[in-house]
């Protein structure tokens, strides 16, 4: 027998169905809906997704191979997972792999047999000499212990060039050029290099956003060279600290007119330097200079320098519009150097264009130099460390490290730019 609210339950329940059953409608109303909602995930919903164009599958099945080249280097580099990396590399081989990938392929599987399998090693050595004798990689192998002879278009020569053509401003050129670089390397071991330079590239064109999205890849990539582990570090020290940068309504005693343009070659950017000039000329303006700043890939500015004062600098911008000798049409943007540090690490101009700036900006905790990884203190760590002092006084044009007469070192080259100099509490920058 049943308890009674176990009848009462089913009684209500057999009524409300009788109800919807007699009125019809709403069975109706909810089949179609049921109809409707089940249509998505029918057979012939996700069939209609399959693409049917040979130029598509083509795209795909080298994004798949890529992907699957990429998975057999992380196996190899980062988990040692050996034999997991040579499934992947002998797969992707036998498989129509666009030949960009195959030498790189057989080379990390003959790496890969040096540790287990000595005589597949061997044989695949021989495949690699025989198949490729010009290749780069047939000269280490027949020349492990000697220095492969550098020519104008080998990886370490082409990173050269494209690191001085970052260095000498042109960072657009550069990002080009070092993705071909990276297509056409391929399986190299200078690729991490290469990659690093991107991501220092990226940040200067993108803003801080690209330069994390690249220095993970790396860092997950390349995790057992120097250039992971160099990003890894960028990532946990550097990027906290360039994120807390803020704007600021602090004084300053360094400001600078900007002039927004697309190009720099095109006629009413020709004519406003040329009227910038005449103004300097004519004035005798000895402290003013002038640059051609990159901001992004589409956008750049005209900056004029050397004035110690906003007042100052709005009073250039008013006689550089108004007077009749130069009738300069463009709208400058006026702003103070610590300010354009922080807009050209950010990318964020349109925050000081609109006023967004915080009335109480909190204070970088850094010198502008590359900071170290925190270690434990010891009794003697402050006899040994140099002071910074006046390192921000230095022209940009002289590259030092903390001991004010060193050379830069690669790892302080893709470190973060100089942090905005804002006042400290005592007054001192």
């Amino acid at each position: 027998m049943q308890d009674n609210w176990r009848v009462s339950s089913l009684s209500e329940k057999g009524g409300d169905i009788t109800d919807k059953d007699a009125d019809g409608k709403d069975s109706e109303d909810n089949a179609s809906k049921d109809l409707a909602v089940e249509e998505r995930f029918t057979p012939d919903f996700y069939i209609n997704q399959i693409p049917s164009s040979q130029t598509v599958i083509d795209s795909l099945s080298k994004e798949r191979n890529f992907a699957n080249y990429q998975l057999g280097v992380i196996y190899k580099e980062k988990f040692k997972e050996y034999q997991l990396a040579v499934n992947k590399f002998e797969k992707l081989l036998g498989d129509s792999l666009e030949e960009r990938l195959v030498l790189p392929s057989m080379y990390n599987l003959y790496k890969l047999y040096e540790i287990l399998n000595k005589e597949q090693a061997e044989v695949m050595k021989q495949n690699i000499i025989r198949l490729y004798p010009t290749s780069r990689y047939a000269q280490i192998l027949l020349n492990p212990s000697s220095e492969v002879e550098e020519s104008s278009d080998s990886p370490n020569a082409v990173y050269e060039k494209i690191y001085k053509q970052n260095r000498s401003g042109d960072p657009k050129g550069a990002i080009a050029a070092v993705e071909n670089a990276i297509n056409r390397f391929t399986g190299d071991e200078i690729i991490p290099k290469f990659e690093l330079l991107k991501a220092s590239i990226a940040g200067k064109l993108g803003g801080l956003g690209e330069l994390k999205t690249a220095l993970n890849y790396v860092a997950l990539n390349y995790p057992n060279v120097d250039e992971g582990k160099k990003a890894e570090k960028m990532i946990a020290v550097d990027l906290p600290k360039l994120e807390a940068l803020q704007l600021s309504k602090a004084p300053s005693t360094n400001w600078k007119i900007l002039y927004p343009t697309q190009d720099f070659e095109d006629a009413s950017t020709k004519k406003l330097r040329e009227k910038i000039d005449k103004f300097i000329k004519d004035k005798e303006l000895k402290k003013l200079s002038v640059s051609l700043d990159i901001y992004t890939m589409t956008d750049n500015f005209v900056v004029i320098h050397g004035m110690n004062s906003e007042d100052l600098a709005k009073g250039v911008a008013s006689v550089l519009k108004e007077f009749k000798e130069y009738k300069v049409p463009e709208t400058p943007i006026i702003i103070s150097a610590e300010n354009y540090t922080v807009v050209q690490i950010k990318k964020n101009l349109n925050d000081y264009i609109n006023g967004v700036i915080p009335e109480n900006p909190t204070q970088p905790n850094w010198d502008g130099t590359i900071e170290r990884e925190p270690v434990k203190e010891q009794p003697k760590q402050k006899q040994q460390q140099q002071p910074v002092g006046n390192e921000q006084d230095q022209p940009q044009g002289i590259k030092k490290n903390s001991n004010g007469n060193q050379p830069m070192s690669e790892e302080q080259e893709y470190g973060p730019p100089p942090s905005p100099q804002l006042p400290t509490k005592g007054g001192k920058k």
